[in-house]
């Protein structure tokens, strides 16, 4: 097997929408009567007339899509995803926290969770994820390896994944490629030229404990065009806060945000572990 990793992400490229469709059951799977049942037994439902091709899951389920992908690769490796990120891409750059099932000495550093309700003092709360935190070895197997949201790391290796980004594919610290320039370029392309506002259609919340409303994914002048790359959002005009053009970002439910501008060579994260998501945090995006 090749030491380069598969990008986690559906391209509109006829070729790999023709392969993601091979993997697929037929769309008639995919229907309000017939749900589809990812192995976290949660139930989603994909209209039939929508399955037009392998980017509807990414559009209408942004976090889902990704970890459909993640399933995918697990097939086509006959590996766990935690193992294949371990082999393929924490090894090379030399990253020894970051896993889907912390070590002991991760879950002694962890930073606990906390809540923000309205109105009120922020309060510790029980971490949302919290299956990994507390299984023990044996029960590895059973758990659901995300590739949405399923990975615990330190701030200070997360950027070295962004910076290997930065480099086109090649840690500036180890100097091992984990990614083929085609690849980051591919990454970096809008996926969505035809839906230049996706991001502006708000999102209601389901669950005000996780999330609150959240009106437009990025805050940017209506006749500026939203991008979708594969797994994260583009900002394909330069910011007023110095952004340069085709900035990749995207963010995590307990009010993270990072951020790749290969444009201006920078790079970062802002971490916190506070619900609900957005709300008065949303001025975070936007740095």
């Amino acid at each position: 097997m090749s030491s380069t990793p598969i990008a986690v992400g559906f391209s509109n490229n006829p070729s790999c929408l023709n392969q993601v469709r091979s993997w697929l059951p037929p769309p008639s799977h995919f229907s309000a009567e017939s749900p589809l049942k990812a192995r976290t037994g949660h139930t989603a439902y994909f209209p039939t007339q929508r399955y037009s091709n392998a980017l509807t899951i990414l559009i209408q389920f942004p976090q889902v899509g990704i970890d459909w992908a993640g399933t995918l690769i697990e097939r086509v490796t006959n590996m766990s995803l935690n193992t294949y990120f371990q082999n393929h891409i924490f090894a090379p750059l030399n990253l020894h926290h970051i896993s889907m099932f912390p070590t002991p000495q991760m879950k002694h550093h962890l930073a606990h969770m906390h809540q923000k309700p309205p109105g009120q003092n922020i309060r510790a709360r029980d971490h949302p994820y919290r299956r990994p935190l507390v299984s023990s070895l044996a029960e590895h197997a059973s758990i659901y390896n995300s590739a949405g949201a399923g990975c615990f790391a330190r701030p200070t290796d997360y950027v070295q994944l962004l910076s290997t980004l930065l480099n086109d594919g090649v840690s500036p610290t180890t100097g091992a490629r984990i990614l083929s320039q085609e690849s980051i370029d591919e990454m970096f392309t809008n996926q969505l030229p035809n839906f230049p506002n996706f991001g502006r259609k708000g999102i209601k919340t389901a669950k005000p404990t996780y999330t609150n409303d959240i009106p437009d994914l990025y805050s940017q002048p209506e006749e500026q065009p939203q991008g979708w790359g594969l797994t994260f959002m583009l900002t394909i005009h330069e910011g007023a806060t110095g952004r340069g053009r085709n900035t990749a970002w995207w963010a995590g439910l307990p009010n993270l945000f990072w951020w790749c501008d290969r444009e201006k060579g920078v790079a970062g994260i802002l971490a916190t572990q506070i619900l609900p998501f957005a709300g008065e945090w949303a001025a975070l995006r936007a740095r």
